[in-house]
């Protein structure tokens, strides 16, 4: 999958300090102000997208994310055919 990155990924996703090539080992793909397919948004939040191929590589990713800070709000699925 190649998409190109947009100005969340560009500008903000930088800032957010992740470990050096840890988005790209876990399926990231883009990073988003808002999402269109969720029921209520967050304000001032950022979405980041992943379609991860390793589920428990991710799910220790993740893991790790919620230790590093106390600022994930929430982490939700997908079904694939929706991506």
């Amino acid at each position: 999958m190649n998409i190109k990155k947009n100005i969340t990924s560009i500008f903000i996703i930088p800032t957010l300090r992740f470990p050096k090539d840890v988005l790209k080992n876990n399926g990231f793909i883009n990073g988003y102000i808002s999402d269109d397919k969720k029921d209520g948004q967050y304000k001032n939040a950022v979405y980041i997208l992943f379609k991860p191929e390793n589920l428990d590589k991710f799910r220790e990713f993740l893991d790790d994310e919620y230790e590093r800070t106390k600022n994930i709000i929430e982490d939700y699925d997908y079904k694939v055919d929706m991506l």
